[in-house]
């Protein structure tokens, strides 16, 4: 069985902003600034991986916080049971 390499697609600064309604110079500055996951220089040019499922709404964010904050108490509590 031989190993087969899997590449991601890569996006262009233009292309990114494109999809996230941003100019291709705001998507720059977004990467020299490290504030988007993935993107590095090859050469001169940015490049963003193409990774759509790492983007979540400020919704889901808002319910994943309280989830984990519920689950933490949980830890806690199971902890304090555990420790007396």
């Amino acid at each position: 069985m031989s190993a087969q390499i899997i590449t991601a697609r890569e996006l262009t600064p233009a292309e990114y902003g494109t999809r996230h309604g941003l100019s291709s110079g705001a998507v720059r500055r977004r990467c020299e600034a490290g504030l988007i996951r993935g993107a590095y220089m090859l050469g001169t040019r940015w490049k963003i991986p193409d990774v759509e499922e790492d983007i979540v709404t400020r919704e889901e964010y808002d319910q994943l916080k309280k989830e984990n904050a519920a689950l933490k108490s949980k830890l806690e509590a199971a902890q304090r049971v555990l420790a007396s």
